[in-house]
């Protein structure tokens, strides 16, 4: 990430030195100029200072926080779990859990046979909850988040399976016919 730092001298001696300091995860491109450039080796959130000193020998330093994210997101729940069996006919949902808080950009619902689906995400976009109506007995369902661009917040591509399904049991309760009544003629 370049930064957009800048350092003046108000008194009127001039600003005679800008320097960097960080963690040792951060990578600095020059760390004696005033916008370098700043990655991480490791994905976190680091501080990184810049002490400003003028020829009459004042300093001032500020902060600023990096936050290093190249890890891309994974599927790490679901629920029912994905090839789950016997899953009730009545309205329900899926809940599918993230590693890490999701960048919804509003990009359209996911490829799904689910009837009257539907979708909300909690409120730090961990999970989505996948609503849907009435199912078929003995029937697979999938939702599939193939194709949707979806990504964190850092704008890395969730990773991994994607397709999620599951097969309803036979709830529907059997005809039973005992036929005509029978008389008994003596």
């Amino acid at each position: 990430q370049k930064t957009d730092a800048t350092a003046t001298d108000t008194s009127g001696s001039g600003v005679s030195t800008t320097v960097w300091t960080y963690p040792a995860n951060v990578i600095c491109t020059n760390d004696n100029i005033l916008n370098p450039t700043f990655s991480a080796s490791v994905d976190g959130t680091y501080t990184v200072t810049l002490t400003v000193t003028d020829v009459a020998g004042n300093t001032n330093a500020d902060s600023f926080q990096l936050t290093w994210d190249e890890t891309a997101p994974t599927i790490v729940s679901t629920d029912p779990v994905d090839g789950a069996v016997n899953i009730p006919v009545v309205n329900g949902s899926i809940i599918i859990g993230f590693s890490e808080p999701m960048w919804d950009d509003g990009l359209g619902g996911p490829d799904s046979n689910l009837p009257d689906g539907g979708g909300e995400w909690n409120g730090d976009y961990t999970w989505l909850n996948a609503t849907y109506g009435n199912l078929t007995d003995l029937t697979d369902y999938y939702i599939n988040l193939t194709g949707l661009g979806l990504q964190d917040m850092a704008g890395n591509a969730l990773t991994g399976d994607l397709n999620i399904t599951f097969t309803t049991g036979d709830f529907t309760d059997p005809v039973a016919n005992a036929g005509l009544d029978q008389d008994t003629v003596d």
